[in-house]
């Protein structure tokens, strides 16, 4: 099993959860990321054993499932629905301690990645692959890292 910490890019927001006066002070601090599946069984499969995620609830009534993540208030939801056509552009980026060992730990369970690990020398090193369902996730890592 792999351990990753979910960061997700989608956008950049400056939030002050400490302004009770502003519209909507209701909201809590929290970030559910959903992607559309195809097959929950499948993708519940895939997300926990295959990527490690712990999973948290599944609602059969709903087709939908929750995983939770190594980031307080952040989670991943997966839902059923009838056209599946991937995440596009939007990815989930998962960080891992060295992207060359994960990378070759999915491949070794199957996972078959989108080409070449991109490294951006001194920031980042980027491995893209997708689920089953098509949405888009990359691996990422401080290049110079040495692993656990």
């Amino acid at each position: 099993m792999i351990r990753m910490t979910v960061l997700v890019l989608l956008s950049f927001a400056t939030i002050s959860w400490a302004d009770d006066t502003r519209p909507g002070s209701d909201f809590q601090p929290a970030v559910l990321v959903q992607f559309a599946v195809a097959d929950l069984d499948r993708s519940i499969e895939f997300y926990r054993d295959v990527l490690g995620l712990e999973f948290e609830l599944r609602i059969d009534e709903l087709q939908w499932a929750r995983f939770k993540t190594a980031i307080d208030g952040l989670t991943l939801g997966l839902g059923v629905q009838d056209e599946v056509t991937g995440s596009g552009t939007t990815s989930l980026n998962l960080g891992v301690a060295n992207v060359p060992t994960a990378r070759a730990r999915l491949e070794e369970a199957g996972v078959e990645f989108l080409g070449p690990t991109q490294t951006i020398p001194g920031v980042v090193q980027l491995a893209d692959f997708l689920d089953p369902d098509g949405n888009k996730i990359r691996l990422a890592g401080h290049p110079d890292s040495t692993g656990p």
